[in-house]
């Protein structure tokens, strides 16, 4: 019965994503594009320029991008398999900023003089707006979770795809 029930769901699960969609499932990070062609989608749609960061605090086994149309929003995810690290980049075409960002006061700033906010859970998250994008960066990892100074440092790190080409990052081609 057991069996039955899970050749069923396998059965649903490749009529709804299709056979070509299967390959998701080798995916730890369930993203579905690279992460340049993410870029160039979240360009091309939210007329905004897509960053990835030129420093991680540690080297990626896994990379990927997923972009939302109908939010205009990009996630960027980085992962270590052999260490559990994994963070996740969003970015989100606004306008203006948000009233959560107008009202509040903070002290934390980047580099460049940005206002960020760090809130601190079982996942931490450092967010800020900037040129029309709310940014999102969140330390998934369970145990041994990024200081608030590496989450800035990543933050400052930002920079265009092509400028992260020109300076060979830390990514690797293949991730790209």
């Amino acid at each position: 019965m057991f069996i039955t029930k899970m050749f069923l769901a396998l059965s649903l699960a490749i009529s709804i994503w299709g056979p070509q969609d299967m390959d998701r499932l080798n995916r730890p990070l369930g993203d579905d594009l690279s992460i340049s062609d993410g870029a160039i989608l979240f360009e091309r749609l939210a007329n905004k320029k897509a960053v990835i960061p030129n420093f991680l605090p540690f080297s990626p086994t896994h990379a990927g991008a997923s972009y939302h149309k109908v939010i205009k929003s990009l996630r960027i995810s980085f992962l270590n398999d052999n260490t559990n690290q994994f963070i996740a980049i969003t970015q989100q075409a606004f306008e203006y900023p948000p009233n959560d960002f107008k009202d509040k006061h903070s002290d934390l700033k980047l580099k460049d003089g940005t206002k960020a906010f760090y809130l601190p859970n079982q996942i931490n998250r450092l967010l800020f707006f900037k040129n029309g994008v709310i940014y999102v960066i969140s330390d998934f990892t369970q145990h041994n979770k990024l200081p608030l100074a590496t989450l800035i440092e990543i933050a400052n790190s930002l920079t265009t795809l092509q400028n992260t080409l020109q300076n060979k990052a830390r990514l690797t081609s293949e991730n790209l």
